[in-house]
């Protein structure tokens, strides 16, 4: 019997479909016989397509690699920016395997260009660390905000970086903040310990 579903982000008290959600995905029994939907990638991030994706310790090159494949270089950025967001999507908006993130953790570090903001501020006023890329044929820049202890991802702030003139080069579009983060079987129900929680400014 085939049954439908579709993932939510609750962001600011409110449900919005994920990325690749916009439409109900049908899926059929375990042996895929009736799978319909939108199959699992990165348009459909799934946790279990997250674990799938390569770790190797030694170094990220399988995963830049699969990065690269998917992220179109051109307008409006690079392909080294073009996976710098890819991978802030994904960091930003996805629960997954602790060694997976370290993985895309360790990509970040090879893209050229990245670096490290010693001190910046999410939403919900907490400081961290940041780490940001600046592409010129980008009219936007991006900080992805770290506890300064425990490395925990906080959230994310982001920039116009069109108006090149004094002063107004990096104006602040928006940031937001993860509070916590839960997984539940059913769509509405709030974890009693963990649920999750993001808002956006």
């Amino acid at each position: 019997m085939p049954y439908t579903h579709g993932r939510t982000l609750r962001d600011s008290g409110k449900d919005t479909r994920m990325s690749g959600e916009e439409d109900p995905i049908t899926v059929g029994a375990d042996d895929g016989s009736q799978n319909t939907g939108e199959s699992p990638g990165f348009d459909r991030p799934t946790y279990r397509w997250l674990a799938s994706l390569p770790t190797d310790p030694k170094g990220p090159k399988a995963l830049l690699k699969v990065l690269a494949s998917h992220s179109m270089d051109g307008e409006p950025a690079s392909k080294d920016q073009a996976v710098f967001e890819t991978i802030g999507d994904i960091l930003s908006d996805n629960v997954m395997p602790t060694e997976n993130a370290a993985a895309f953790y360790r990509a970040t570090a090879e893209i050229p260009g990245v670096r490290e903001v010693p001190d910046v501020v999410d939403t919900a006023g907490r400081h961290g660390i940041g780490i940001t890329r600046e592409d010129g044929s980008s009219a936007s820049r991006s900080a992805w905000i770290f506890d300064k202890h425990s490395l925990t991802f906080l959230g994310s702030r982001w920039y116009t970086t069109a108006d090149k003139k004094p002063g107004k080069a990096n104006v602040l579009a928006g940031s937001s903040a993860i509070l916590q983060r839960g997984v539940v079987d059913q769509h509405g129900t709030v974890p009693q310990k963990d649920a999750d929680t993001s808002t956006t400014g």
